[in-house]
């Protein structure tokens, strides 16, 4: 019995912990760092200067390189999205979907394993408009999506960490 009470004690503690981080109300303000920083993907309007390269520059290997990433290959993305966001690595991607969160969660429990992502040791959690979900994968990568619902604008946030391992 003391066992079961120093549990709900301990989750208890995390639970309120965790909603107060996630509510801050501290004026601090985080300086961004280069890795943290997002890369914009968006292409320069088109100028004098550069609208005078030739074909041979356009279809180099350095030119190819520099085009706008990939988005990998094992990381679910939903459709009908907006406002995406992603790092440069596709390590840090966000966007909105127009989706009650019960969906998003039933949609990723769905589809990580056709991406080959399995269940983690950490079981998936939801809280009122809240959700997290962590997987792993064979080549022992770490994903987690953390999920928030905005119930004013009916929208849910979707944030997709990926820890590629070494």
């Amino acid at each position: 019995m003391k066992l079961v009470r120093l549990f709900v004690l301990v989750s208890a503690l995390l639970l309120v912990m965790s909603l107060l981080a996630a509510c801050g109300g501290g004026s601090a303000t985080e300086v961004p760092t280069a890795e943290s920083q997002q890369e914009n993907v968006q292409e320069p309007a088109p100028t004098e200067e550069n609208a005078q390269t030739t074909e041979s520059e356009t279809q180099s290997p350095e030119a190819e390189q520099t085009k706008a990433p990939v988005m990998p290959e094992d990381v679910p993305i939903m459709e009908n999205r907006r406002d995406f966001q992603a790092t440069s690595d596709f390590t840090n991607i966000s966007f909105i979907v127009d989706l009650e969160i019960s969906e998003v969660v039933a949609w990723y429990q769905a589809e990580l394993p056709n991406y080959g992502w399995e269940l983690s040791r950490a079981p998936d959690s939801a809280l009122g408009a809240m959700a997290n979900m962590s997987r792993i994968n064979a080549d022992n990568d770490r994903l987690t999506i953390s999920l928030q619902h905005n119930p004013m604008g009916e929208f849910t946030v979707v944030r997709i960490v990926v820890v590629r391992s070494p």
